[in-house]
């Protein structure tokens, strides 16, 4: 973890590494791919975007917890806090994985809805996006490999503000 600090001493900004994701608790993502139909016969060929929950990213390391207090997000700031966790992965090298990975945050309204969630996670989990990001949180992510579907979702089926936010 590493601190902002103010020329008061007060704490105005965080960022964080982790140096290897996925070996004390599941680590799920979904990977973005592309099934592939084609008919000779109709002429008819169809590239079509998918999802592939999987929790192939073990073992690297991520960058995460980039925070900075709002009246200090101007001039440098952000940026210090950002670069300060890749020079401190050149230093100390040998503590972290080959890969540096960072999880994006998916987009929320004003009313914290999240149009991913909403167009697939409701109907696999049952509850708000709020209470599953929590449990994640805290580190109870099992149910998310216990409940989520283990075959391909073809982003199709996904609302068009889904599929928007997937990019």
């Amino acid at each position: 973890l590493f601190v902002l600090e103010n020329d008061e001493g007060e704490v105005v900004g965080i960022s964080a590494i982790a140096g290897a994701v996925g070996l004390r608790e599941p680590w799920y993502n979904y990977r973005v791919g592309l099934t592939v139909s084609a008919s000779q016969e109709l002429d008819i060929y169809r590239e079509i975007p998918t999802l592939f929950l999987a929790n192939d990213l073990t073992g690297n390391s991520e960058l995460c917890s980039l925070f900075l207090r709002s009246d200090y997000r101007s001039g440098l700031n952000g940026r210090l806090l950002a670069k300060a966790r890749l020079l401190f992965i050149a230093e100390f090298s040998e503590l972290f994985g080959n890969k540096i990975i960072a999880e994006m945050r998916g987009m929320s309204d004003e009313q914290g809805r999240s149009p991913f969630w909403e167009s697939l996670g409701r109907h696999f989990f049952k509850m708000e996006f709020s209470q599953a990001d929590y449990l994640t949180g805290v580190g109870n992510k099992a149910f998310i490999a216990e409940l989520m579907p283990k075959f391909p979702l073809y982003t199709c089926f996904l609302s068009e503000a889904a599929r928007n936010v997937i990019g």
